[in-house]
């Protein structure tokens, strides 16, 4: 058997890409379908693994939509690189999405606002020399060997798929990236939703260091949304303190005037507040976990030897 896919789903939840899969142009004897139901996802995704006899395994997530011709652009991704060990495509916002979680997947695929991850909610050229920056649990596709070596972190959600991604290169496996192998995704339908999703984006970045990206202007990046927050924090004080609430404003002004003037280039007056919201929570996500790294040093510190 060539392909077998994976779908983690939460207990109880519908999976609405079983009907897509179902409307394959593909030999339906050289895929099979594997539904794995369970609170943790990258149990899920080994669970599937464990039980599948694909020489490739597909992983994607309950709530997506393929077109007929999925199997068959992934079938001709592998074909045309043989030596591939890791893949994925896009996951677009679908049409028929409502008006606020439309707008966040403007945001998303935004690179001003999110330049670590922009590259998911957007069709980029083909490449062989992709990484997680490109790639989602929501679209992969690996190489049975691959998953022989390496399996998915069960600690670390949502990033499990991160930091696969990231041994699977540190360990020389090819990883590519394909427009065509192309999946429609739903957004989060609105600010609770969105903000408990980025939140825990910036937690797991946070855990794992910032992914792979060493670099100063990698690292700066990753700060930011974290300072962001520290800012906004501190905003308050200021308000009594006159000349430095005249300077710190400036930033806040600036920050407002590009979220509008993006606003107006992608026609949509919620871009602003989205991008806010993503801002915020992914800040959050970072302080919680760095506080807490702090909290745990002090109290190692004040222990008696």
């Amino acid at each position: 058997m060539k392909y077998s896919i994976i779908i983690p789903v939460g207990p109880g939840r519908k999976v609405e890409v079983l009907e897509c899969l179902k409307n394959q142009r593909f030999n339906k004897k050289e895929y099979e379908i594997i539904i794995i139901e369970g609170t943790n996802v990258p149990e899920n995704r080994n669970k599937g693994f464990a039980k599948s006899r694909g020489d490739w395994v597909i992983y994607l997530d309950d709530d997506a939509y393929i077109k007929e011709d999925y199997l068959l652009q992934v079938d001709a991704f592998i074909k045309q690189h043989p030596d591939i060990a890791v893949f994925g495509g896009p996951q677009l916002t679908p049409d028929s999405d409502g008006g606020f979680a439309k707008a966040s997947g403007k945001v998303l695929g935004c690179s001003i606002v999110c330049p670590g991850i922009y590259k998911r909610y957007i069709t980029c050229e083909e490449t062989l020399k992709a990484n997680s920056s490109y790639l989602t649990g929501a679209n992969l596709i690996i190489n049975r060997e691959v998953l022989k070596e390496i399996s998915f972190d069960e600690q670390q959600y949502p990033a499990d798929d991160v930091l696969f991604v990231n041994k699977a290169m540190d360990r020389h496996f090819i990883v590519g990236y394909s427009p065509n192998v192309c999946i429609w995704h739903k957004r989060r339908p609105d600010a609770l939703g969105l903000f408990k999703q980025i939140y825990g984006y910036g937690k797991s970045g946070a855990e794992l260091s910032s992914g792979r990206d060493k670099s100063l202007i990698g690292r700066i990046l990753f700060a930011v949304p974290a300072l962001f927050v520290l800012y906004l924090l501190l905003f308050a004080v200021t308000i009594w303190i006159d000349w430095l609430f005249s300077i710190w404003i400036i930033p806040i002004l600036f920050y407002f005037i590009l979220g509008l003037s993006l606003s107006a280039k992608r026609l949509t007056f919620r871009f602003l507040p989205i991008m806010f919201i993503i801002h915020v929570a992914y800040g959050c996500g970072v302080l919680g976990v760095w506080f807490k790294q702090l909290f745990r040093r002090i109290k190692k510190q004040c222990l008696p030897a």
